[in-house]
C-alpha cells in the first residue's frame, strides 16, 4: 500500500499554519491522548489471554482463600516424622527389615524367599537362631521346587538335581 504524502503518520503531530496558537495546542493534546489510548490498548492486548492462547489451553488455578486447618498441618508433620523415623530404622536395622520383608514374601509362596528365610533362621541373621523353623522353610521351598520340576520347568529341574546331588532330597 502506497502512503499518501499528505497523510500524517500515526502519532505524528500535523503542523498547523493557522495564526492561533490554541489550535496547535489542541492538536498536540489530541495526539497525546491518542498515543496514551494506543498505549493502553497495547497493554490490554498483552494482558488479554484470549488473543494469545486458544480456549483449551487456559487453566484455571484454584485460589486458596483460607490456610490449611490445624489438623491437616498436624497430619503433615506426623507423616514427615514417620518417614524420617522409618528411614533411620531401615538404615540402622537393615538385617531385621530385610528378614521381615523376606518373611512376607515367603508367606506369599516365593520359593527363593522361603529358602532365604530358612537361611536367616539357621544362621540367626535378622532374627534369633531357630533350626526347626529353618528346616520348615527349607521343606516348603523344596516342595515348591519339586512341584515346579514335576510340571516341567527346566530351571526347577536343574535346581532339584543340584540339591539332590548334595543329599538334600533325603526325607
Amino acid at each position: 500500500m502506497m502512503m499518501n504524502e499528505q497523510q500524517p503518520l500515526l502519532g505524528e503531530i500535523t503542523p498547523s499554519f493557522s495564526s492561533s496558537s490554541s489550535s496547535s495546542v489542541r492538536n498536540r493534546g489530541k495526539a497525546g491522548a491518542e498515543s496514551q489510548q494506543q498505549q493502553q490498548e497495547q497493554r490490554e492486548e498483552k494482558l488479554n489471554i484470549d488473543n494469545v492462547y486458544p480456549h483449551y489451553a487456559k487453566v484455571c488455578l484454584a485460589r486458596c482463600k483460607k490456610p490449611d486447618p490445624w489438623y491437616i498441618k498436624l497430619f503433615e508433620v506426623i507423616l514427615f516424622v514417620g518417614a524420617v523415623s522409618f528411614s533411620l530404622y531401615c538404615y540402622m536395622f537393615f538385617d531385621n527389615v530385610h528378614f521381615h520383608t523376606l518373611n512376607a514374601y515367603a508367606h506369599l509362596g516365593y520359593s527363593e524367599a522361603q529358602h532365604l528365610v530358612g537361611q536367616r533362621y539357621l544362621n540367626g541373621i535378622g532374627t534369633e537362631k531357630h533350626p526347626e523353623k529353618a528346616m520348615m522353610w527349607f521343606n516348603d521351598a523344596h516342595s515348591l521346587i519339586a512341584d515346579a520340576a514335576r510340571k516341567g520347568l527346566s530351571e526347577a529341574n536343574e535346581t532339584l538335581k543340584h540339591v539332590c546331588s548334595r543329599g538334600g532330597c533325603n526325607r
